[in-house]
């Protein structure tokens, strides 16, 4: 939220300077999102604390944390509400906390006196006129939001009803778009059933205060949260508004913020209040706390003064019921809807109070058993060998928009409709870093991430947590297999692991032990992409691996074209070329897939031709070309004895 610190400072007497307003704020764990400039701070409320959205909620924990005086903004009391009759004609009840309305007669529209202008500017909302100017200027003093109506637009008797949207409802909002109302919509219409505001988020376009305006409609309401952010989040509707209302407002203080913003607009608009109407079906319920001061020394290490706790609770407007030397038994402030149970008065406290304060000691239990995951480690395993290979790793959102494919898992409750369903590969959102990757030119791109991709079978919903790879060199596909191998070779050994390629040739299927476990496939002309599924991997019983040991090898290559029968299938070659060499050789053999080939020669006599490349290493001496020879001469023999391949 961003904000004038003198606007803060009306309400707050301080004398800190606006470095040291930062560093309180830090303390209250409010951070700065950047530095101060022109006198505004700009902070970042993480927290579920719409009371923090708010001018007078950042005043009241700056006032608690200096112990200074807490100075309130004047207010109308002398508004008298009735029930229901005139103005509000409520049709859905259980999605509406509270709605007040009150009607106005005789006010002139126009320029806003110059600090209401200057405070909205810099907290970066635009003037409009003296009415929906203080509408906006209420909103960010007491973070509850509100909007005015020109009662002579709506109907001859301006009466306003809530309900619940219908098919064939529409909006224009005042940027010009049209809204298709959806039925979990809460909607404000007139008595002509003309939609002119969608509850909680943004008003129609021609309803509203412009300068011929002379009798308004003020309303301010509190809403079901959770239907607020799914029709912002539908309808793609991120108002000021709507961000408050997806929080769980306080219900009490719609009243005290409809009352602000009454003297205000009688005190610079003019005009009389002519009715005041309050539908308040959900009565806002305060919570009731009761704990053993020893708790706060139990949990933070502090002994705080009784003197002290009151002085804090107070200050940070608890209504204190009962407090003895041993019990405190209190109520949560009206304007907090985040304090429920004895730890967050306990965390109001230690803010307070310093958490500085708290001492430093050894910790004297014994350490908790590591209860990590065993798929994390191995997760953190696989990265490593990924990173020590030269590939770079990634971290992308899960989140898609969503498309015909049937499998997708689709969100109820998007973020927004750009990003309403989850990946069924981690390429959807890897694809993106290779497009920037190219855009600035970079060579030789090897990125992976380790992440999970989402499923929807028939009515089952899946998630797998895989590795997902696109490699773009100048020989990818190489590459690609070199990393596998590699990859391979450490996790389950290479006497376990082989390819296949798939009927249609398109892809090539990653095979540990005969279950499929991944796949290669090219993404574009020049690059490849291969996915492992990790959890299918770590359950496959490799004890008899030949473990990588994180050591360069020495290593000699070849490349060779057999000719095979149509119907032997590449995983056959690599059994029989590993079982060439044993544990007592002191070197690996390695098989590279690099491409499948036949002719019109060829297909008479049912055969095809393999171009693959033998690899020897050796983690203990150097290889060439003469120890090479008896292992390439052996492999050929027994291929030959075996499966009656031919070298070409």
């Amino acid at each position: 939220m961003k904000f004038p610190l003198e606007w803060l400072s009306e309400y707050a007497k301080t004398t800190n300077t606006q470095d040291e307003l930062g560093d309180i704020f830090t303390y209250l764990e409010f951070m700065q999102d950047g530095p101060i400039k022109d006198n505004v701070i700009d902070l970042e409320v993480r927290q579920n604390r719409p009371d923090a959205l708010s001018v007078i909620g950042l005043a009241t924990e700056l006032s608690s944390k200096i112990n200074s005086e807490l100075k309130y903004p004047q207010q109308n009391d002398t508004v008298q509400f009735t029930k229901p009759n005139l103005l509000i004609d409520p049709q859905t009840k259980d999605q509406i906390k509270r709605f007040t309305a009150v009607k106005i007669s005789g006010i002139k529209v126009s320029d806003s006196p110059d600090y209401i202008v200057k405070r909205l500017t810099k907290s970066g909302i635009r003037a409009v006129n003296n009415v929906v100017d203080i509408t906006n200027y209420v909103m960010l003093e007491y973070g509850i939001p509100m909007h005015v109506f020109d009662a002579d637009k709506l109907t001859e008797n301006g009466k306003i009803t809530l309900r619940m949207g219908k098919e064939g409802d529409t909006l224009e909002t005042w940027l010009g778009e049209i809204v298709n109302i959806k039925n979990t919509d809460i909607v404000i219409t007139n008595s002509e059933k003309k939609v002119v505001s969608i509850g909680g988020i943004t008003g129609e376009k021609n309803s509203g205060a412009s300068k011929n305006t002379n009798n308004i409609i003020l309303e301010v309401a509190n809403y079901d949260e959770t239907l607020i952010r799914r029709s912002s989040l539908q309808h793609n509707l991120l108002t000021d508004a709507a961000n408050r209302h997806t929080k769980i407002l306080p219900s009490d203080m719609v009243e005290i913020a409809i009352r602000r913003a009454c003297f205000l607009i009688t005190e610079i608009c003019g005009g009389e209040i002519i009715t005041a109407e309050d539908f308040y079906p959900i009565k806002q319920v305060r919570s009731e706390i009761s704990f053993k001061v020893s708790e706060i020394n139990r949990l933070s290490g502090i002994n705080i003064e009784k003197n002290k706790i009151t002085e804090i609770l107070t200050n940070l407007r608890y209504a204190i019921i009962d407090q003895t030397e041993t019990n405190l038994n209190l109520i949560s402030p009206a304007h907090r809807t985040d304090v429920t149970q004895s730890v967050d008065v306990i965390e109001d406290l230690l803010r307070i109070y310093d958490y500085d304060k708290i001492p430093e000691q050894p910790i004297n239990l014994a350490p908790p058993i590591n209860s990590t995951p065993k798929i994390y480690l191995y997760e953190d395993k696989v990265r490593d060998l990924l990173v020590q290979m030269g590939l770079e790793e990634h971290i992308t959102e899960p989140l898609l928009k969503a498309d015909d494919n049937t499998t997708r898992v689709i969100l109820e409750n998007s973020l927004n409709s750009k990003k309403n369903s989850l990946r069924i590969s981690v390429q959807e959102t890897l694809k993106p870093v290779i497009n920037n990757y190219i855009k600035h030119k970079k060579n030789d791109i090897k990125i992976f991430e380790i992440g999970k991709i989402y499923q929807k079978i028939d009515a089952e919903f899946s998630e797998t947590s895989v590795i997902g790879a696109i490699i773009l060199t100048s020989n990818s596909y190489k590459t690609a297999k070199g990393i596998l191998d590699l990859l391979f070779l450490d996790l389950v050994g290479v006497n376990n692991y082989h390819l296949n390629r798939t009927d249609d040739k398109k892809n090539i299927t990653l095979m540990v032990k005969e279950m499929q476990v991944g796949f290669i496939k090219n993404t574009s002309k020049d690059s490849i992409y291969f996915e492992i599924d990790l959890e299918k991997l770590i359950n496959i019983d490799t004890t008899n691996n030949q473990s990588l040991i994180t050591k360069i090898p020495f290593e000699h290559e070849q490349i060779f074209n057999l000719v095979v029968q149509k119907q032997v299938l590449y995983s056959e070659i690599v059994k029989i070329i590993s079982s060439v060499v044993s544990e007592k050789d002191n070197v690996n053999i390695l098989s590279n897939f690099i491409e499948e080939y036949t002719d019109t020669v060829m297909e008479k006599l049912n055969k095809k031709s393999y171009l693959i490349s033998l690899k020897i290493q050796s983690l203990v001496d150097p290889v060439s070309k003469d120890d090479f020879k008896p292992i390439k001469e052996k492999a050929l023999e027994l291929l030959k004895n075996n499966l009656n391949i031919e070298l070409k």
